[in-house]
């Protein structure tokens, strides 16, 4: 089992630094391109849910006493498991909305679309809401 944990200020910024080191350890791990991707654009989607969400009512000195933290754990080449963990507002986007793909963009309700493609990308999400913290866990079977 391989693993990579990071830890992060909730800053939009932090993203480059933080998908740099996703990307190295798919590289290094010899996952295909097409999971590599995969993983970027689902860890991109929820780092920044997180951020603009999560954290938005967040003053900037309290910004800098919190951390986002990341977990990648490549398991004997069966399983890919990412899980973030946060301190903002309880949310369960599991418990979110599903989106309404056939009605025309302009009357739909904004929102739900990342969570619904994380979903749709990953082969299992679990949330749990523990010590004060949210825990999205993403799974990828590889196999």
């Amino acid at each position: 089992m391989s693993q990579l944990q990071l830890r992060m200020t909730p800053y939009v910024a932090n993203w480059e630094e933080l998908g740099r080191l996703i990307e190295q350890f798919c590289i290094t791990e010899l996952l295909e391109s097409k999971l590599s991707f995969t993983v970027l654009l689902c860890c991109e989607e929820w780092f920044v849910n997180i951020v603009n969400h999560g954290y938005k009512e967040y003053s900037e000195a309290a910004l800098q006493q919190e951390e986002v933290l990341l977990e990648l754990e490549h398991i004997a080449g069966q399983q890919l498991r990412i899980v973030f963990s946060d301190g903002a507002p309880f949310f369960n986007p599991l418990q979110h909305h599903q989106p309404n793909l056939v009605e025309d963009v302009v009357d739909r309700n904004p929102g739900g679309l990342g969570i619904y493609f994380i979903r749709e990308k990953m082969d299992q999400c679990l949330y749990e809401y523990k010590d004060k913290r949210n825990e999205l866990t993403m799974i990828k079977q590889l196999v």
